[in-house]
């Protein structure tokens, strides 16, 4: 114990505070040098990796040019609102498949200083409407790609169980997982675009997500630049019963 307690006052962390006798013996009191004090370790933390440039889905970057200007993002994500709204008093519960956008955005763009997501009825009561719109649902969850669906050439009718996606050459698309990747100008504003990934059902905007960001390579290949319209079928790879693919039923 003598050899530490030296060692701590070569160092400086205790002084001596007197002594007194302790069992017949001369003892030495030492206190702390100061209030506290910490210890560093010359240990290296964990490095994270970066995002290599090379790595970056350039169809994504492609296909979302007009929403990133000067590197930074411009526009919203537009979802659902959870609680009963519309001409249907639907709840959107599709909302969720915006974080995986998030993700693929992401690479392109730093965390935006201005919150970028927003309800759609948020939407209308701000009138942002002439704004670029990246909206995620369909008409039926989906107030402003309600009102987008009348502009479109492809779009969501009213027929069937859960409606159907009629192009048109006057194909008809009602499976449950079909949706829609959609890149319009926004017809209320000059020079703004609207995206639109909305399947039938949650499960078909879900399949729409995984169609624009994890099969990227095939769904976006021929895009160069302008209005875009694609009809996918989501389909269950690994037999878990959850739509994880997508198969390009019709590119335009």
């Amino acid at each position: 114990m003598y050899y530490h307690m030296k060692r701590l006052e070569r160092a400086g962390l205790i002084v001596r505070a007197g002594s007194e006798v302790v069992r017949g013996g001369e003892a030495t009191r030492f206190t702390l040098s100061s209030d506290g004090y910490a210890v560093e370790f010359p240990v290296e933390g964990e490095q994270l990796p970066s995002i290599q440039s090379a790595s970056r889905p350039k169809e994504v970057g492609r296909f979302f040019s007009e929403f990133i200007a000067g590197g930074l993002l411009e526009g919203w994500i537009v979802v659902g609102s959870p609680v009963p709204h519309g001409k249907s008093s639907t709840q959107a519960r599709d909302g969720h498949y915006a974080v995986q956008l998030g993700f693929a955005l992401g690479q392109f763009v730093p965390i935006p200083s201005i919150f970028p997501v927003k309800l759609d009825v948020d939407i209308k009561a701000e009138k942002l409407e002439g704004s670029n719109l990246v909206m995620v649902g369909g008409p039926r969850t989906n107030l402003i790609s309600e009102e987008l669906n009348s502009h479109l050439q492809t779009k969501f009718t009213q027929t069937g169980f859960w409606g159907s996606i009629a192009d048109e050459e006057g194909n008809s698309y009602a499976s449950e997982t079909d949706c829609m990747v959609v890149k319009v100008k926004n017809p209320w504003a000059s020079g703004k675009w609207c995206v639109m990934i909305a399947g039938l059902t949650g499960a078909g905007t879900k399949a729409g997500i995984i169609g624009v960001t994890n099969q990227s390579h095939s769904v976006l290949k021929d895009y160069r630049a302008g209005e875009f319209y694609c009809v996918l079928r989501g389909v269950d790879r690994d037999g878990d019963g959850k739509v994880d693919g997508v198969d390009v039923l019709r590119a335009g």
